[in-house]
C-alpha cells in the first residue's frame, strides 16, 4: 500500500520487478485520499486471504517514525503495526539515493540523501525535461539498489526487511 503517486512509481518500477519472481502478484495500492473505512475493509480483505501486505508512509510533518506511525494505526484500525514502513523524510530521498554518481543525467547526488524533500529532489532536474514525472522515470531507470541502500538509511532498512539485498 503506497500513501502517493511518487510511492506507487518508485513501487512499480523498482520494488516490482526485483521481487516479482518471489511473488505471483504484486500490487502498489494507493492509501493516501481513500476513508479510513475503505482502507480498513481492504486491509481486512488481505489478512483474510492470507496474503502480505505493506503500508509506505512518509514521515512529511511528524518529528518521528513512531508518532507518524501511531498516527496510521490510529487512523486505520486493521493495519499491523510491523506492517508499517515510514520512509525518512520523502520517497524523494530514495530516488535520489539509488541514482548512481556517475549518471546520465548529470545529476550530483548527495553521499547521505535522508532529508532530501520533494522540492530538492525535482530542484535537481536538468534541463530539457518535459515534466517532473518524466524526470522520475528517468532517475527510476538509473537506479541502483546497492548504491541506494548505501546512501539511504530508511531503504536499507526497507530492501533488507523486503528482501531486495
Amino acid at each position: 500500500m503506497v500513501g502517493s503517486d511518487d510511492d506507487q512509481r518508485f513501487v512499480e518500477r523498482v520494488v516490482v520487478p526485483a521481487l516479482g519472481s518471489r511473488y505471483d502478484f504484486i500490487v502498489p495500492w494507493k492509501y493516501a485520499h481513500q476513508k479510513a473505512g475503505k482502507v480498513n475493509a481492504f486491509l481486512k480483505s488481505i489478512k483474510e486471504a492470507g496474503a502480505h501486505y505493506l503500508l509506505l508512509g512518509s514521515l512529511h510533518a511528524y518529528p518521528c517514525f513512531p508518532r507518524r506511525r501511531d498516527a496510521l494505526l490510529q487512523r486505520f484500525s486493521q493495519l499491523d503495526g510491523g506492517r508499517v514502513l515510514v520512509v525518512v523524510k520523502e520517497i524523494a530521498s530514495w530516488y535520489l539515493a539509488g541514482l548512481p554518481a556517475e549518471n546520465s543525467l548529470g545529476v550530483t547526488v548527495p553521499a547521505e540523501t535522508s532529508l532530501i524533500t520533494q522540492e530538492h529532489f525535482y530542484s535537481t532536474i536538468p534541463k530539457g525535461f518535459d515534466s517532473r514525472i518524466d524526470y522520475a522515470l528517468e532517475v527510476l531507470k538509473l537506479f541502483d539498489i546497492q548504491v541506494a541502500a548505501g546512501r539511504n538509511p530508511s531503504f536499507h532498512y526497507f530492501a533488507r526487511g523486503c528482501g531486495l539485498l
